[in-house]
């Protein structure tokens, strides 16, 4: 588990690298592109957090086998 954590952590810090890439380098020329690779970023974690909270939740409301 530790592995996927530490995959998404670095996909979340390409993300911010992106807009800080956009902003120093050439700006408007670059943004759309760099900006791009930040949405694409961002939809994967909160895909990733989404299926985090259903996972919790599937357990939560599976019964208890006695």
């Amino acid at each position: 588990m530790i592995f996927k954590e530490e995959t998404y952590f670095y996909i979340f810090l390409v993300g911010i690298s992106q807009i800080i890439i956009s902003v120093i380098g050439a700006g408007d020329a670059d943004l759309a592109k760099h900006v791009f690779m930040y949405n694409m970023s961002f939809d994967l974690i909160i895909i990733y957090f989404i299926s985090i909270k259903l996972k919790k939740h599937q357990a939560k409301i599976k019964p208890q086998k006695q």
